[in-house]
C-alpha cells in the first residue's frame, strides 16, 4: 500500500531519502551541516541542485539508512525545508503541508488529505484570523507540459531548462 502521508520533523527524517545529518562542526562559519549521502541521497542532491553527473565529496561514514554512503555534502542549515519539500514532491506527494512556527512538513499523497487540510486551514483562519500551516501544491504532479524527470523541456529547442 502506498503511503497516505510522510511527516518530516527534522534532519533525521531525511535519512529515508538517503541524506544523513552528521555534524554542524564542519563549516568554518557554522552555517552548514555535513551530511552523508547514499545513492538515493546523491541522486536527490544532484537533481535538486541541477548538477548533472557532477562530482561530490567522498563520504565520511559508511552508511545512510542501511545503504552504503557514496558521497557527502555541506548543506546550509536553513535549506532543509526546501530540500525536504523537493524530496517529498519527487516521491510523489501531491502537496506538502508546512508548519510555520516549527520545522514540520507533511507530504500528502492523496487528494482527500489535501481537502481535509485545506478545510482545517480555513477553519483556523475563520476562528483565529491566522493559521499555523501553509499548503504547497505540487503543480508538477499533473502537468502535461514536456519534461524530463524534474526538469522542464524548452518548447522550441527541446533542451532541458
Amino acid at each position: 500500500m502506498k503511503e497516505r502521508s510522510i511527516v518530516l520533523y527534522d534532519w533525521h527524517g531525511m535519512e529515508q531519502f538517503g541524506v544523513k545529518y552528521l555534524t554542524g562542526e564542519s563549516c568554518r562559519y557554522a552555517m552548514r551541516a555535513l551530511c552523508d549521502l547514499n545513492q538515493a541521497g546523491r541522486e536527490l542532491m544532484v537533481d535538486y541542485f541541477g548538477l548533472g553527473a557532477g562530482p561530490l565529496a567522498r563520504p565520511w561514514n559508511s552508511s545512510v539508512n542501511e545503504q552504503p554512503s557514496v558521497a557527502s555534502i555541506l548543506l546550509h542549515r536553513d535549506s532543509l525545508p526546501q530540500i525536504a519539500q523537493f524530496a517529498l514532491f519527487r516521491a510523489g506527494a501531491l502537496a506538502v503541508l508546512m508548519a510555520q512556527q516549527r520545522w514540520e512538513q507533511h507530504g500528502l499523497f492523496e487528494s482527500q488529505l489535501i481537502l481535509d487540510y485545506t478545510e482545517l486551514i480555513e477553519r483556523q483562519i475563520a476562528q483565529d484570523g491566522k493559521t499555523d500551516y501553509t499548503l504547497v501544491r505540487n503543480y508538477g504532479a499533473d502537468t502535461s507540459a514536456p519534461h524530463l524527470g524534474t526538469r522542464m523541456l524548452h518548447a522550441m529547442s527541446g533542451r532541458t531548462v
